[in-house]
């Protein structure tokens, strides 16, 4: 059975995530951005009325259906963009 899951995450609860490589953001390197953990995302509400906590950084809320939907076809470009650009040759060390 799955347990609900909560309505908030504490911005530095997800960081600790993305920096463990549980959780992948929809733009890595760069925060806040949307994340996925497990199978459903999370992101930064636009308008929030929660101050940022000792430095920590708003609280990030699972995203709704609508929302989710849209991160996937981003991610999915994203994936697109990153395989299609050519990577730099590694030259062999002397």
């Amino acid at each position: 059975m799955d347990l609900p899951a909560p309505a908030a995450l504490p911005a530095a609860q997800v960081h600790a995530l993305l920096d463990s490589g549980e959780a992948v953001p929809l733009l890595p390197g760069h925060r806040p951005v949307p994340v996925r953990i497990a199978s459903r995302w999370w992101h930064v509400p636009a308008a929030t009325e929660e101050p940022a906590a000792n430095g920590g950084g708003q609280s990030y809320v699972a995203a709704s259906p609508a929302q989710a939907a849209a991160y996937e076809r981003l991610a999915a470009r994203v994936a697109a963009a990153a395989a299609a650009t050519p990577r730099p040759q590694r030259e062999p060390p002397p």
